[in-house]
């Protein structure tokens, strides 16, 4: 349901764990219209969207959530 790609995908209500296999450029789908940031840089990805772009120069990890600010920790 989140990405086409052979990639992990962590997801939960509100926050989302991305690793890719390999570098390269990512579209994850969302079940639902989100707003979505980066947890730890806090960039906005986009608001009420159903897909959103990653781009992987290397392999890594992104988290992102879904939940409003005030719900981080």
């Amino acid at each position: 349901m989140y990405t086409e790609e052979n990639d992990v995908v962590l997801a939960g209500r509100g926050p989302m764990t991305y690793h890719p296999a390999s570098p390269g450029e990512r579209s994850v789908f969302l079940p639902a219209p989100a707003t979505v940031r980066d947890l730890f840089t806090r960039e906005l990805l986009g608001e009420s969207v159903t897909e959103i772009g990653l781009d992987f120069p290397q392999p890594g990890t992104r988290v992102l959530t879904t939940l409003p600010p005030e719900y981080w920790r």
